[in-house]
Formats: structure tokens, C-alpha cells, sequence
């Protein structure tokens, strides 16, 4: 069993932060459980274009607004609490709103002190 304390990480490797986002890394490669567990903020007002084209990427939205675009069909999609997405390599626009809060599962996991490279993906495992 693993049980951990989201402010017991906010001074660790498990918690990135950038100029647009704070992410706590809740669960991590290391833990051996398939995937890693996130809780991300992202301030409102913001766009990022992201592609996790070694990644798959689930979900679910607990607060704020925003949308996701999926460049490769241009179509658009608004995200409130309780939407929830997965990302299959896609490359795509992420807008927040307002101040958003998110819980995103990765497959396969990570380490927990990445940030998204130049081209908005995380590196090969």
C-alpha cells in the first residue's frame, strides 16, 4: 500500500512548477504501479500547444474551464469539472480559462520531475 500527502510533496522532485502550471507528481515510475498520478494547476488565461506522442494521457477536470484542440482535425472541445480526455499522441492546443485544476493519469509513467520539451512532449521511457 501506498499512501502519500499532497503537502508532503510540494517541496520534493514530485512537484514541478512553470511559469503557466504547478503539477504534483502523486505517484511516479518508481512506485511500479504502470502509470504516475498528477495533480495539475494551470493558471487562467494561458494556451500551450502539447504532444505526448510517448504517452497516453488521461483526465478529469475538478475545476475551472478551458478547452483542447486537436490539431490534427481542428476540432475543439470545452472542458468544465467533470469533463474528462485522453490523449492517444495527439498533438494539440490546451487553453485554460480560468485557474484549472486537472488529475491526469500517464501511461507510461514518469519520473516526476519532467517538463515538456520544445516540441510539448515528455521523453521516450
Amino acid at each position: 500500500m501506498i499512501v502519500r500527502h499532497r503537502k508532503d510533496l510540494l517541496d520534493t522532485a514530485q512537484h514541478v512548477e512553470t511559469k503557466i502550471w504547478s503539477s504534483t507528481r502523486v505517484f511516479i515510475k518508481n512506485d511500479n504501479l504502470g502509470f504516475s498520478l498528477h495533480e495539475t494547476i494551470i493558471d487562467g488565461n494561458t494556451e500551450q500547444t502539447l504532444w505526448y506522442k510517448n504517452h497516453i494521457e488521461a483526465v478529469i477536470v475538478a475545476e475551472g474551464t478551458g478547452e483542447i484542440v486537436d490539431l490534427a482535425t481542428g476540432e475543439t472541445h470545452f472542458l468544465e469539472p467533470g469533463s474528462a480526455y485522453a490523449l492517444t499522441g495527439d498533438k494539440h492546443i490546451f487553453r485554460a480559462f480560468e485557474r484549472f485544476v486537472c488529475y491526469c493519469v500517464f501511461v507510461p509513467g514518469l519520473n516526476g520531475d519532467e517538463i515538456p520539451d520544445a516540441d510539448g512532449s515528455y521523453p521516450a521511457d
